[in-house]
């Protein structure tokens, strides 16, 4: 299950286009084995994925519906520079629509701080600015302008220089919010829909109205149709809360003929203002005044599936009855609705119904404080185990916004909402701020199981699912599934890796597999200790390196200076040691034997082609995850009657043997040639045609050598 639930969360990865200068037989058709993957948003994976612990992979990060308003111009918020293209990187785009006056934010140059941030003024700059690739923000800023109006900008049109004196210029950057979940399920929901120019089919979801995630459309400027919108965005692709939307039809900034105005109810896109475009709705989703709820479908082995009921539509396919989209949630007691007990919990509940093999639920949402007894603040172990709800800074709310009850030597200091209170009151709004402490992986001793490594900030609630007597904790996702963007995708990635890194078992698992690589294939329990205590600390032989977890000079350190990696007592033994891989014994032979490309060839770098079917070894081509060969791998014979491994054996078929000695054969008596040659045997580029167009060849002599040596004992 674990395997599967981290399958889920590398979702949506390819490799990225081919580029002209990768040496490549083939050119463009190539594919790029060399760059690190990109991802395709809409193909991720957006549902709720479990963690190693007890809890989720988005747990400890704060809600994106507790973000403070205007969150691009708090601290932490980041810009991404684009140079001259308004093209995000991070978020979906409708470049059809660029042309379109006001598609993005421009802050003011004289007025806006945030212009000033970008800016990042340098006077010996012809531009007057330096444009940083990155700027975060230290400190909130102050609104002005158009700035005020909105919340989530996307992207932000920096103009510069003066047009008399020819200096003038545009870049763009795109602002990127800090990283935030969703809680998988919630209550008062309103419906959002999705209609494409001039079709018939759409998709509707129901979406939390407290996060933004749909365009103001609003219907009543048309007396004569009541579906047919009209946008009232700020920006190009503008997404805002269902709040939001209200206000801006109530009190429309744009398109305002006295007529009544409000969120539409439904709309037709066949009929709608052509400014809807440039709000984005034929390529996204936009707010309706329509309720819905979100159901669930438990099914036999305790997985679910979210099932959206718009009032009087259809909902997308990925979120109806039978959808297949099902994900684990962590059922209190390991209880949960079953069809062979009716779908009910003994109380004659009637939360549930009978679908086939599974059971069909209505959800309550139950939001609480963790802990209320003010007289008694919680350790930061029991805040780090308890809480699974982050805040960002409270420094970066409006002042007065909380107040802060401890100073900074505490163990753990409370922010509680509101300034004004003499009485601290601990409720869902109060914040913990923990210092930073030891790790699971860093200390094994540790019940932590959160990265501190920098003060963290904790919301004192917990939200629960329950169907009747069931519950389970309300699940998080990076993944906002009305618009996947390679943002979200990227921090779910981030988390997924910080998880995977700070696990306790990942210093030993580190240390085992480096020692099978560098060392020997069968480690002492003693050497796999000790490298992992050089991984888990930073210290070698008493020899302090960075001092940090997760080093990996102190680590290789100790791979290498270890008593077992360099006893010769040791080599006598014929089963100590680690077996060369075949790709790396073809490498060792060309460099030990002298390899020169052949004229015309030593422009270009040595490619080696087809090793993959040679000797089951082709850099950069690993035919899965797990390597090219089992790390466990045991051959018959004297080793695996030992219970010892020599995973490197596993290329050891008589298929990959057979074409290891071929190709050795052919490199040492023709060179370096096309893999056609020598019956197919070559390990030469496929970029050379004909067998007498040697790419290179070994060039070692025993008189070179001892003429080598000669000189070398001169010196």
């Amino acid at each position: 299950d674990n395997i599967m639930e981290f399958a889920r969360a590398w979702t949506g990865f390819n490799r990225q286009a081919f580029r002209g200068n990768l040496e490549a037989s083939n050119g463009q058709f190539t594919a790029n084995e060399v760059d690190p993957m990109r991802i395709i948003a809409t193909s991720r994976d957006v549902w709720p994925k479990m963690d190693l612990y007890d809890g989720y992979l988005g747990d400890r990060y704060p809600l994106c519906e507790d973000l403070p308003e205007s969150s691009f111009l708090r601290v932490g918020a980041t810009y991404v520079y684009l140079g001259g293209s308004k093209t995000p990187l991070l978020q979906r785009h409708a470049s059809y629509y660029d042309n379109r006056d006001h598609q993005v934010l421009e802050p003011d140059a004289a007025h806006s701080e945030l212009y000033a941030e970008l800016c990042a003024a340098d006077p010996s700059s012809a531009t007057g600015c330096s444009f940083p690739s990155e700027v975060v923000l230290e400190r909130n800023l102050a609104c002005h302008g158009e700035e005020c109006a909105v919340d989530n900008p996307r992207v932000l049109k920096v103009v510069y220089g003066s047009v008399e004196d020819g200096t003038d210029g545009v870049v763009y950057y795109e602002y990127k919010r800090v990283p935030c979940v969703q809680l998988a399920f919630f209550e008062g929901g309103k419906t959002i829909s999705y209609q494409p120019w001039h079709s018939t089919n759409r998709a509707n979801m129901c979406a939390n109205p407290r996060l933004a995630v749909g365009a103001p459309l609003c219907c009543g400027y048309y007396s004569s149709d009541a579906q047919r919108a009209t946008a009232q965005c700020e920006f190009q692709d503008e997404l805002v809360t269902y709040a939001e939307a209200q206000a801006r039809c109530a009190a429309p900034p744009n398109f305002d003929n006295g007529n009544a105005q409000q969120v539409c109810e439904s709309f037709n896109s066949r009929q709608m203002s052509d400014n809807v475009g440039f709000c984005g709705a034929p390529s996204q989703f936009g707010w309706t005044s329509s309720d819905c709820v979100v159901r669930l479908q438990v099914h036999a082995s305790g997985e679910v599936n979210a099932v959206h009921e718009p009032q009087g539509e259809d909902a997308d396919t990925e979120w109806t009855l039978d959808s297949g989209s099902t994900f684990r949630v962590r059922w209190a007691g390991n209880s949960f609705p079953r069809a062979k007990d009716g779908c009910s919990d003994g109380d004659d509940d009637s939360s549930c119904e009978v679908h086939g093999d599974t059971c069909v639920c209505a959800l309550a949402i139950e939001t609480a404080p963790v802990f209320t007894d003010a007289s008694d603040v919680p350790t930061a172990d029991e805040v780090v185990s308890q809480l699974f709800i982050a805040s960002v800074n409270p420094t970066a709310f409006d002042e007065g916004t909380f107040k802060l009850w401890a100073d900074e030597s505490a163990d753990v200091r409370v922010w509680t909402a509101g300034g004004d209170d003499d009485t601290m009151t601990l409720d869902e709004q109060t914040v913990f701020e923990i210092p930073p402490h030891a790790l699971y992986g860093a200390d094994p001793t540790s019940s932590s199981v959160a990265n501190a490594t920098v003060p963290r900030y904790f919301v004192n609630k917990v939200s629960i699912a329950r169907i009747g007597g069931f519950e389970f904790r309300n699940p998080v996702t990076f993944m906002d599934a009305a618009e996947e963007s390679i943002r979200d995708a990227e921090y779910e990635t981030e988390a997924n890796l910080e998880h995977i890194f700070w696990h306790k078992n990942t210093a030993p698992f580190i240390a085992y597999r480096l020692i099978q690589r560098f060392s020997t294939s069968n480690p002492s329990p003693r050497y796999v200790r000790a490298v992992a205590e050089a991984f888990r600390t930073g210290v070698c032989n008493d020899h302090t390196y960075s001092g940090e977890y997760g080093d990996l000079g102190a680590t290789i350190a100790c791979v290498l200076l270890d008593s077992e990696a360099r006893s010769t007592t040791l080599d006598l033994d014929p089963i100590h040691g680690v077996m060369r891989e075949p790709l790396l014994k073809v490498l060792h032979l060309m460099r030990a034997m002298d390899y020169v490309p052949a004229g015309g060839h030593d422009v270009r770098e040595i490619e080696l082609r087809q090793m993959t079917d040679r000797i089951g070894m082709q850099a950069h081509d690993y035919p899965s995850v797990f390597n090219f060969y089992q790390w466990n791998f045991a051959p018959n014979g004297l080793i695996a009657d030992a219970g010892l491994v020599a995973p490197e054996a596993g290329l050891g078929n008589t298929p990959l043997m057979l074409g290891f000695l071929n190709g050795v054969r052919s490199l040492v008596s023709n060179g370096l040639l096309h893999p056609n040659c020598d019956d197919k045997s070559a390990f030469g580029s496929r970029r050379y045609w004909g067998c007498s167009n040697k790419q290179g060849e070994l060039t070692w002599s025993a008189a070179a050598a001892d003429v080598d040596a000669a000189d070398a004992a001169a010196v």
